[in-house]
C-alpha cells in the first residue's frame, strides 16, 4: 500500500534543493532527435517543413471522398478545440462549396456549443445562429472553405484546409459524379 504522501514526494521531487532548476533535472542537457526535418523529405515532396505555419494549417481538417460521402477529419489539437474528430456529409446533400478568404471576419458566428472561440485566433466547434447549425475550424481564413449543406448534420461547414482550391475542386467533382 502506498503511504498517504503527495505524489510529488513519492516521485522524489522533495529531495531536490530549493535552488534547483530544470537544468538540474535527471536527463537535462540531452538533445532530442529531430523529427520531420527537411533533410528526410522525399525529393519533390510538396509538404511544408515541420516548423512552418503551413504545416500547422495542413493538420487542421483533412477532406476526403469515400464513396458517396465527403469525410471531414479534424486533425491534431484541433480535435480538442472543436470537440469533434470526424463527421461525414452525403455528396447529395451539398448545395454549394467555395473558398472564402474573409469568412472569419465580420459577423458573429452565433452561439457556440461545444467549441472554442478566441477572437482573432481561432473559431472551432459547433455554432448555432438564426436556426442554423454550423461547424467551424478556422485559424487563418486564407485557407478556409465553406460547404453549404441541406439536410445533413450541419447546415454549413467552414473549415481551414491545406489546399482550399484543390479541396473545392474535389468536392465539386464528387457532386458532378453523383448528380446523375
Amino acid at each position: 500500500m502506498t503511504p498517504a504522501v503527495p505524489w510529488t514526494a513519492r516521485a522524489g521531487w522533495h529531495k531536490w534543493p530549493k535552488s534547483a532548476t530544470c537544468a538540474d533535472a535527471p536527463g537535462a542537457g540531452r538533445t532530442l532527435p529531430r523529427v520531420r526535418s527537411d533533410e528526410h523529405k522525399p525529393a519533390g515532396s510538396s509538404r511544408p517543413s515541420a516548423g512552418s505555419r503551413e504545416w500547422v494549417s495542413a493538420k487542421m481538417v483533412e477532406v476526403t471522398i469515400q464513396g458517396k460521402q465527403v469525410v471531414f477529419e479534424v486533425k491534431g489539437v484541433h480535435k480538442l478545440w472543436a470537440l469533434k474528430s470526424r463527421f461525414e456529409v452525403s455528396v447529395r446533400m451539398i448545395k454549394a462549396v467555395r473558398c472564402d478568404n474573409n469568412v472569419i471576419k465580420g459577423l458573429s458566428k452565433g452561439l457556440r456549443f461545444p467549441g472554442t472561440h478566441i477572437p482573432g485566433v481561432i473559431v472551432a466547434g459547433t455554432y448555432f445562429r438564426e436556426g442554423k447549425k454550423s461547424f467551424w475550424d478556422v485559424v487563418r481564413s486564407e485557407g478556409a472553405i465553406v460547404v453549404e449543406v441541406e439536410g445533413g448534420p450541419y447546415d454549413e461547414v467552414v473549415v481551414e484546409v491545406a489546399e482550399p482550391e484543390r479541396v473545392v475542386k474535389l468536392i465539386e467533382e464528387a457532386i458532378g459524379n453523383y448528380a446523375h
